[in-house]
């Protein structure tokens, strides 16, 4: 189990939507709980888009530096190829898009985020922690990394791929998108992929320290700051943009070319048959 602060008190969840939330001093810590492995499909889609939207309209956690965590050892392990894997062209075109806007919805949440990794985080769940402005790791023998090229046999699309590049330096971001390195903890921290490593029982209590320093007056000004950062990224990933349309359309195309479902069939049959 997480240990939270001392004196935690927990904001009630009864007859609400999206994830869990518990209000610690001046953190509000988000436990994605969509499923076991937190797999993205159109759940993990609406409890995101809820959970952002009481976050931004909900005056109990104004000012709070946001924390997303979840429970046992994985943080998220991707899209739910079982929900995938079956779709037609056009239902998988909408699913990247709602993947895309979720994605969309946690970087403009104009707060101070943190992603505190409990356990693997693997492809789309490497790169949700990816749009948080930090990164701590919980100490353990587990998986950090992006599958998609290596494994899965295709492209990133472009909202993904373009929080990859915001994110890794140059060097991780070949090796992690190219070749789907996969690191532990440790190399991960090396590779500036977290921020920090820390015992299990300390994970949430390092993820809110690392904002002591940041007066709660000055929220909106790091909002604003953070706006600011991700505006190229905004900019070039708008719906009429051609890079982006290609990107999108090569991932799709991937999917259902010959080896792409080849190695779709070879995932699911050794995940669920």
């Amino acid at each position: 189990m997480l240990r939270l602060l001392k004196h935690s008190r927990k904001f009630s969840t009864v007859n609400s939507k999206g994830w869990p939330i518990e209000v610690v001093k001046n953190a509000a810590i988000v436990t994605l709980n969509s499923s076991k492995t937190n797999a993205m499909d159109p759940k993990f889609f609406s409890d995101c888009s809820d959970t952002i939207e009481k976050l931004e309209k909900d005056r109990e956690f104004d000012k709070k530096v946001i924390i997303f965590t979840a429970k046992g050892n994985i943080f998220s392990s991707g899209i739910n190829i079982k929900h995938v894997h079956p779709l037609k062209r056009n239902e998988f075109t909408q699913f990247l898009g709602s993947l895309s806007d979720c994605f969309f919805k946690l970087i403009t949440l104009q707060r101070p985020t943190v992603s505190a990794l409990n356990g693997h985080a693997i492809a789309g769940g490497l790169i949700f922690a990816l749009t948080s402005d930090f990164r701590v790791a919980s100490k353990g023998n587990y998986r950090i990394a992006l599958s998609e090229v290596p494994v899965v046999g295709i492209p990133f699309p472009a909202v993904p791929y373009e929080i990859c590049r915001a994110k890794l330096n140059p060097r991780v971001m070949v090796e992690a998108t190219f070749l789907g390195k996969v690191y532990t903890p440790d190399t991960a921290l090396k590779a500036d992929i977290v921020d920090k490593v820390v015992d299990t029982e300390k994970l949430v209590d390092a993820s809110i320290e690392i904002f002591n320093e940041l007066p709660i007056e000055s929220h909106r000004a790091y909002g604003r700051t953070k706006k600011a950062f991700w505006h190229p990224f905004m900019e070039r990933m708008q719906l009429d943009s051609q890079y982006r349309k290609e990107l999108d359309k090569e991932f799709v195309e991937t999917r259902f070319s010959t080896d792409g479902d080849k190695m779709f069939n070879t995932i699911y049959s050794s995940l669920f048959k």
